[in-house]
């Protein structure tokens, strides 16, 4: 993999390769909330510090309504019809 390749680059290679129903849910909540953090960086260069930065960042924002993935993170919000 090329070392200058940021996280956004890898998004961009990744998501086209799933499911519609997994690329919908995951690509959303990236885009939403990863992306504005750490989408420029470049992923050799991403340690933990920012990873935890990130965490406490989303931990700021209000938590949504949806289903949970990978153990409990929320992704998304779903209305009701």
């Amino acid at each position: 993999m090329n070392s200058n390749l940021t996280l956004f680059d890898v998004a961009k290679l990744y998501y086209p390769t799933k499911t519609i129903k997994t690329n919908k849910t995951t690509s959303s909540a990236y885009y939403k909330h990863i992306n504005p953090i750490l989408g420029n960086m470049k992923i050799r260069k991403i340690k933990t510090d920012d990873i935890k930065q990130l965490s406490e960042e989303l931990k700021k924002k209000p938590a949504q309504r949806g289903p949970t993935v990978n153990g409990g993170v929320k992704m998304g919000s779903m209305k009701a019809a």
